[in-house]
């Protein structure tokens, strides 16, 4: 079964892009240490050196990489050796003092849920759509059906739609984007919401505006359980005749979005 894991046992850190660089800031912060930090791919990993010593029997290793899926990148783990391996976003929900939740866990469904989960898959355009949010679901365990994390990666991610611009991804960074955002009452073409488990307030603090001025919009739906189907289904109520769409940009459930654009603009 899937779920949030406490650290139980010596801690390494597999993945130094930004994801293993934002893992480290948080393990600093939260006083966990971590044994090795170490990437396939990378020379400049801070503790690479004496990692093949290290008891992979008795060791919890993190895996911090989001560009590829979850099952190819633990294979040549698991063939030298790594039993107990988990994606860091598992660990770190498990901390609420962190403050960040992508990986949150959707927990048993409510008939409610159900119902919210197929209202917003009925609204959306295409196949590629449904498939990007049905393994956006799986991944966070929307289905009593999908555990255990080979079923969790069920779907690659779509890269048939520009990702919205990147944003920094260091702790600081991220706590500041995590607040309410207030938009001007201004004439509006395009507008991206970010805010790191804040965007379900952000719409309805600045709705009335969107639907006064009809934006072509997008929204992150990965921050909070309220991805589940919440934001979807406020949007989708809100903002009538538009045409909706999802993507999942990126592995382990992360870089999830929902696109809008008015049906006269399409």
């Amino acid at each position: 079964m899937i779920g949030p894991r406490k650290v139980d046992k010596p801690l390494s850190l597999y993945g130094y892009g930004s994801l293993g660089h934002l893992a480290e800031e948080i393990f600093d912060e939260l006083q966990i240490p971590t044994d090795f930090i170490f990437d396939a791919h990378r020379r400049d990993c801070p503790r690479p050196k004496d990692v093949l010593s290290v008891d992979k029997k008795d060791s919890l290793l993190a895996i911090c990489v989001a560009t590829e899926p979850y099952q190819q990148v633990i294979a040549p783990l698991v063939a030298a050796g790594w039993q107990d391996m988990i994606p860091v976003w598992d660990i770190i929900e498990a901390f609420p003092e962190a403050g960040l939740h992508n990986g949150w866990f959707a927990g048993g469904l409510s008939d409610k849920d159900a119902r919210g989960i197929s209202y917003v898959e009925g609204y959306l355009w295409g196949w590629e759509s449904v498939k990007s949010y049905l393994a956006f679901l799986a991944w966070h365990g929307a289905s009593p059906s999908w555990n255990g994390h080979e079923k969790r990666e069920r779907y690659i991610h779509c890269q048939d739609m520009e990702k919205p611009q990147p944003l920094s991804s260091t702790l600081a960074d991220i706590r500041k984007r995590q607040r309410v955002v207030m938009f001007a009452d201004a004439p509006m073409d395009n507008i991206s919401i970010h805010a790191e488990g804040c965007e379900l307030k952000t719409l309805e603090e600045n709705m009335h505006l969107f639907q006064k001025y009809r934006p072509a919009i997008d929204v992150a739906v990965y921050h909070s359980r309220d991805g589940l189907y919440l934001i979807e289904k406020y949007l989708m109520d809100n903002l009538r005749k538009y045409h909706w769409t999802f993507r999942l940009h990126s592995y382990m459930g992360q870089a999830a979005y929902i696109y809008g654009m008015p049906g006269e603009r399409t």
